[in-house]
């Protein structure tokens, strides 16, 4: 289980790049005070007028099953397929089910590669193969954000977030998860997909 406190956020320009991927250009950021707090309002761009909502939360430890490797960024389209359909198949054989949409954890970079697991959340103590790796979403305070759009477009959001964290005085964590909620397996337009980023801060 897990709850949030919500807070409005958008991008500011000079956001630094940490993710793949590359947008339009960005617009200065306008603030407004509302009775709950800073509200900060803007867009993404002159072709956008959304807004995305950046939240504080609290998880529960979850553990995932998937492919881990050491990734560069320009193979990360290739990984993914892969990743998913190796963890499928193993729960599949155990006969056991995903507890949710499926997952990819990074845990930093090494040598210009991420260190990535992708794969689906399970009931705790589901055992790993030769093919999958068990692992663990940390537990505790997140501050997490929902993309809505195209994967070649998640660079953006997390520049978003970098710069809330930059301007609340934090330094991002290198440790980051996106659940992938809403996919082209159940949406053909990528406009509509959605995919929550989690960052763990607790």
């Amino acid at each position: 289980m897990w709850s949030t406190s919500r807070i409005i956020v958008t991008p500011a320009a000079s956001a630094r790049e940490r993710w793949p991927g590359t947008g339009p250009e960005v617009r200065p950021r306008r603030r407004r005070v509302d009775a709950g707090g800073v509200r900060q309002t803007c867009c993404r761009s002159d072709e956008e007028a959304d807004q995305m909502e950046i939240v504080r939360g609290e998880r529960e430890a979850q553990e995932i099953v998937g492919l881990h490797e050491s990734v560069r960024m320009e193979d990360l389209r290739d990984f993914f397929p892969r990743a998913m359909a190796a963890a499928a198949a193993a729960l599949y054989e155990r006969g056991m089910e995903p507890s949710g949409p499926g997952v990819a954890l990074y845990e930093g970079m090494r040598a210009e590669r991420f260190e990535v697991t992708a794969g689906y959340p399970v009931p705790a103590g589901a055992a790993p193969s030769d093919q999958v790796v068990a692992a663990m979403l940390p537990g505790g305070a997140t501050v997490e954000a929902v993309h809505v759009g195209p994967y070649d477009r998640l660079r953006e959001s997390h520049a978003e977030l970098t710069v809330w964290f930059e301007e609340n005085g934090m330094t991002p964590p290198a440790t980051v998860w996106e659940e992938y909620v809403v996919g082209p397996d159940s949406l053909a337009d990528p406009n509509g997909w959605q995919t929550r980023i989690v960052y763990p801060v607790g």
